[in-house]
């Protein structure tokens, strides 16, 4: 699985939520998204991309042999994870 999505402060807090490494791709123009995107690539949390030449088999490709500080893998089935955490969240229960 590989996740690519944009690098804004919400859905980086998802991913962390749900302990998964993606590829981000941060909007043109998003001044915060690029700094983000690339901070967190620095350290070892996730994959940078620019949309610039993207190509998306070299992104699986890199995702694949990217060696990531945070050991960790995304759930199986990611739909009922996020559903759960929504369950919880509506419930009050803001627990892990």
């Amino acid at each position: 699985e590989v996740i690519i999505t944009s690098a804004g402060y919400s859905t980086v807090m998802d991913l962390w939520a749900l302990n998964c490494h993606a590829v981000l791709l941060p909007f043109p123009g998003q001044t915060e998204q690029r700094y983000l995107g690339r901070y967190l690539a620095a350290n070892g949390a996730h994959l940078n991309m620019t949309t610039a030449n993207f190509n998306l088999k070299n992104a699986i490709a890199r995702f694949s042999n990217a060696q990531f500080k945070k050991q960790g893998k995304c759930p199986i089935d990611i739909h009922s994870t996020i559903a759960n955490l929504l369950e919880k969240k509506k419930d009050g229960n803001h627990g892990s």
